[in-house]
């Protein structure tokens, strides 16, 4: 079939036109009406987690906290490291302690949860007391910078959370650390 053909048979085919059959006589309204439900829900702002409005997780987030489970969280290892066997804050570490309390207080965070953890160095149990006895020293601090005392939760974790290597010295060091979690009291 040359190209004439086909261009006479295909003016032979009648056109159908779709805005005249039944069913699509309301589907310029149909689409628009999707149209605005999507584009309102792109503009609706999810919700927050744990409690926390969206402001309090903007500025959580650009501080460097991260999201998990229960909450949000930071980590204060490499700002906050503690000495082997030892539950003592240095200079350095209390103000880092004192910028993140001013944030808290800031955005009115009410409830965190402040977890001590430990190298593998030693007993499990001297560990576990241990790490109870730097987060509880992070809370004195942060409670000396005008967290109430009843916002915060403290908990030792022992060696059981590790986030370096124990094998080196470095990663042991990592690991002697405090993290603040931030949530409501439900979830922490």
């Amino acid at each position: 079939m040359c190209l004439r053909q086909r261009q006479a048979r295909l003016r032979s085919i009648p056109s159908i036109r779709i805005a005249k059959l039944p069913m699509f006589k309301s589907l310029p309204l149909w689409l628009l009406s999707f149209a605005v439900c999507l584009l309102s829900a792109c503009q609706s702002t999810p919700p927050a987690p744990h409690g926390l409005s969206q402001a309090q997780v903007k500025a959580l987030e650009d501080y460097g906290f991260t999201h998990i489970d229960n909450g949000m969280k930071y980590d204060l290892s490499g700002k906050i490291l503690f000495a082997t066997d030892s539950s003592e804050l240095s200079d350095d570490a209390n103000a880092v302690i004192a910028k993140v309390s001013t944030l808290l207080i800031d955005i009115q965070i009410s409830h965190l949860r402040l977890d001590g953890h430990t190298d593998n160095q030693g007993r499990a149990a001297y560990n576990l007391e241990l790490s109870e006895r730097r987060a509880a020293m992070v809370a004195k601090a942060m409670i000396a910078n005008g967290i109430p005392t009843e916002s915060i939760v403290v908990r030792g974790l022992g060696d059981t959370q590790p986030i370096a290597d124990n094998g080196t010295e470095a990663g042991r060091s990592e690991n002697r650390r405090v993290t603040i979690i931030v949530g409501t009291a439900a979830s922490l």
